[in-house]
Formats: C-alpha cells, sequence, structure tokens
C-alpha cells in the first residue's frame, strides 16, 4: 500500500475522460462509514467529469451503472480498510496486495467486485482510509470524520485541475 496524495492521485488519473467515485461502508459500524461520508462530501462539492455515487453496504449495486456508461474511463473506490496504521491515514491499494478478509465487511466479494470493473476496460483506485471502531451501533469518531472531509476536499481539487 502507498500513502495517498494528491500528485499520485493525478498521475493515475491521467486521460480519464469521466470518473465515477464510489463511497463504501456501514454507517452503523462507526468508523466503517468513512467512505460514505467522503463520497457524500463529494456528492455534495459536485466535481466536474464525475459520477459520485454512494454504494454503502451494496457498491456492487453499482456495477451496471458503470458498466453501461462508456465515458467512465476510472472509477475511484473509498473505503475503510484496517492496516495497521495511523487512524485516518488514505493508501491506495494495489488489489494484487490485498490480504483476505481486509474488505470483508460488504456482501458480495471485493476481489469480484474489482476485477469485474477492471475486465470492463475501467482502470481501478482503491483508496483505502484506516479505521480504529467499527463495532455495530457506534458512531465515526470525530478525529477520523475530519479526516475524511479533508481526504474529500483533496480528491476534488485533483479533479477540478484534470
Amino acid at each position: 500500500m502507498e500513502i495517498f496524495s494528491k500528485d499520485k492521485l493525478k498521475k493515475m488519473l491521467k486521460g480519464a475522460k469521466k470518473i465515477a467515485i464510489i463511497g463504501a461502508g456501514n454507517i452503523l459500524r462507526g468508523d466503517d462509514a468513512v467512505g460514505v461520508l467522503t463520497a457524500y462530501r463529494l456528492k455534495r462539492l459536485a466535481p466536474r467529469r464525475a459520477l459520485v455515487l454512494i454504494g454503502e453496504v451494496y457498491p456492487e449495486s453499482y456495477l451496471d451503472v458503470v458498466a453501461k456508461d462508456d465515458e467512465i474511463t476510472h472509477v475511484i473506490y473509498i473505503d475503510a480498510v484496517d492496516a495497521g496504521e495511523e487512524l485516518g491515514k488514505a493508501m491506495f491499494v494495489d488489489i494484487d496486495e490485498i490480504p483476505q478478509g481486509l474488505f470483508d465487511t460488504h456482501k458480495l466479494p471485493m476481489r469480484f467486485f474489482w476485477s469485474y470493473l477492471e475486465k470492463l476496460g475501467k482502470k481501478l483506485i482503491i483508496i483505502g482510509i484506516q479505521v480504529k471502531n467499527i463495532k455495530i451501533g457506534s458512531s465515526i469518531s470525530r478525529e477520523l470524520f475530519d479526516k475524511a472531509m479533508r481526504i474529500a476536499d483533496e480528491i476534488y481539487k485533483v479533479l477540478e485541475e484534470l
């Protein structure tokens, strides 16, 4: 995993026509909501050339939307991750380096979801954000919420520069 940076994201999005952004997570499990809340922030900012989708625990429900839109060349998938890092650290996650079980809070195995997007010819960018507490019924920590908003703002700035 590589630490998230605006410069790296800009390089990864080179040549993008339209970008789908999918925020995943469970809003009932504390910090696991980080991907969803990041996507909500991006949806509110309304970046040009981006389709922001709130995937929650069923991000696969948007496969058809992304597959049918030939303009979409890149997909940014944002989700909670527990990689033993500092709370709120954002990382680019390589699909081939993901340990089994790292993204197992969803209904469809994420490896299938991501592989399908790549088979469609979409360039996939996975951004994992380090979480701490994912207990059912808990709320996202204030610190993580603030970091998620800053990450969303950074993604927005990159998208507006394309």
